[in-house]
């Protein structure tokens, strides 16, 4: 016998009683999608060898977090995916202003190298090898408190930096709210600098050989390393104050 409810019920899932169709819960829809893209390039990295040039600045604490996905940035998608449109739109009108930087191929350069007994993995957001240099794109949601250079960022560059052997680097910084855009250093870019880099690989030697000997901790209170009281603390004080253009 035929279930004359079953028209009955799939009308109600996509109508209201008065024949009105349900409005989209557009939010989910843009979080399911958000959060498949965030999967997709997720920079987990359980390989106590392997580390992203995005995180080697901050503390060894948070190098930690990072590397293992021990952070729930859930509440976070909208504003990553907001800083992603900066990037893509700021690297294509970069690749516009420059006529010899080669199209897509000097977008989202790869970069993967082994230096020491460690392994950077990640994606120099715009390379002018002719110029011999990298540019790193950040984006902002405001100018408050703006002062930079900001550390974190000079070592993902040197990453960068040093896997594609330039000797220049420069960030550019871009509003979300109005894309203006800020660089340092304003002017001539920094050069690299290689006591800078050894910091950096010292830094994170000790994030792998905590990972050696303790094991890959299941939480953030199994980190072998104290917690910064600020969250986002800094490696190291770096002064540029020499570099022409620049100035901490």
């Amino acid at each position: 016998m035929p279930d004359d409810t079953a028209p009955e019920a799939a009308h109600s899932d996509s109508s209201t009683a008065d024949n009105r169709p349900n409005v989209i819960d557009f939010e989910s829809v843009l979080d399911e999608q958000i959060a498949a893209e965030e999967e997709d390039g997720s920079h987990t990295e359980f390989d106590p060898r392997v580390f992203h040039p995005s995180s080697v600045g901050y503390s060894e604490w948070l190098i930690m977090v990072k590397k293992l996905g021990l952070s729930d940035t859930s509440d976070l998608r909208g504003t990553f995916k907001m800083g992603d449109l900066v990037h893509e739109y700021t690297q294509k009108a970069l690749v516009q202003a420059v006529e010899h930087i080669d199209g897509w191929d000097d977008i989202e350069t790869p970069v993967e190298f082994d230096e020491d007994g460690l392994t950077f993995v990640g994606h120099a957001d715009v390379y002018d090898p002719e110029a011999d240099i990298v540019y790193d794109i950040k984006s902002r949601g405001s100018w408050y408190n703006f002062d930079p250079p900001v550390d974190r960022h000079i070592d993902q560059l040197h990453c960068y930096m040093r896997g594609l052997d330039a000797q220049y680097g420069q960030v550019i910084y871009v509003s979300k709210k109005d894309m203006e855009v800020r660089t340092w250093p304003e002017g001539a870019p920094f050069t690299f600098d290689e006591a800078r880099w050894d910091e950096i690989k010292a830094r994170c030697k000790r994030v792998r050989d905590a990972i050696y000997d303790e094991g890959i901790p299941q939480s953030e209170a199994e980190i072998p390393f104290d917690r910064p009281d600020n969250y986002f603390a800094e490696s190291t004080e770096l002064d540029f104050s020499g570099v022409n253009g620049g100035g901490a």
